[in-house]
């Protein structure tokens, strides 16, 4: 099962995102929640992990959202060593292909900010 993890620069924080759709954004009720960052939109970003890799798309947010230096206008895949940025968060992406939990082992997708 693919797999995405995320590492939060500040506290070093891996993040795991199985095969699923998340929301980033400030409002309650997203998975990735940034309470204290006015520069975040209520509902930013939506990631969805699935058996062929990764996509994020822009929800209208307010600073956008980034991949590597561009602008994400509506949807975008994710690869391998992108940079994610979401008004001033940094995400690291790790892709991997493997059913393994263990984020080193082959396989796993994975993103970190």
């Amino acid at each position: 099962m693919p797999r995405v993890t995320s590492s939060m620069a500040l506290t070093g924080e891996r993040l795991l995102f199985p095969h699923g759709q998340y929301i980033f954004g400030r409002a309650q009720g997203c998975h990735i929640l940034f309470p204290m960052s006015s520069a975040v939109s209520r509902q930013h970003c939506l990631l969805s992990v699935t058996e062929q890799g990764a996509v994020v798309r822009d929800l209208g947010s307010r600073n956008s959202t980034v991949v590597n230096s561009e602008r994400v206008p509506g949807e975008r895949p994710l690869g391998h060593g992108d940079r994610l940025y979401l008004a001033g968060f940094e995400f690291l992406v790790e892709m991997y292909q493997d059913e393994v939990a263990d984020i080193n082992a082959p396989g796993t997708c994975g993103a970190r900010p």
